[in-house]
């Protein structure tokens, strides 16, 4: 009796533990990025989230369709894992890890998502100027050999 009463108290301090850290390491994730990173909890579904609306430049002059797509990483890929746009299109990507530590980085236009953790989301904005297919690929050391990458086609 004696004995599961001391496996039900270490069970227990290991359980309160672990949720303790997933909420202080949350809780950083938010105090470290702030409203101007653009992380936030929750996410409103997979893949392409809006349809497609005039941009503007700020200026007054029209500058390009925006495109915006949720990413979710998850260990160890992306979905969706291909993201097609226009040249000249404004691409808003929210990302948002499902698991453990991602980003999203892609190469050639040199934009990165912060690491984030599980449920909580980076959006990154930019304008897609140069044609091509370009790969992206979490930053975490050994996710990319793991397979975590995926492509964004610019057509144009």
């Amino acid at each position: 009796m004696r004995r599961i009463s001391y496996i039900i108290a270490i069970l227990s301090i290991l359980i309160v533990t672990y949720y303790g850290l997933n909420m202080y390491q949350n809780s950083l994730s938010s105090a470290s990025g702030g409203s101007g990173s653009g992380q936030t909890g929750g996410s409103s579904g997979y893949g392409y989230t809006g349809q497609p609306s005039g941009g503007s430049s700020g200026n007054g002059q029209t500058s390009g369709t925006v495109k915006e797509f949720t990413v979710h990483g998850y260990a160890y890929g992306y979905y969706p894992s291909t993201l097609e746009v226009n040249k000249g299109d404004i691409v808003k990507i929210t990302f948002m890890s499902d698991d453990i530590l991602h980003n999203l980085y892609i190469e050639g236009y040199n934009v990165a998502t912060s690491t984030v953790s599980n449920g909580v989301s980076s959006t990154i904005q930019f304008t897609a100027d140069k044609a091509g297919t370009f790969l992206f690929y979490c930053t975490v050391p050994g996710h990319k050999d793991a397979g975590m990458t995926g492509k964004l086609i610019v057509d144009g």
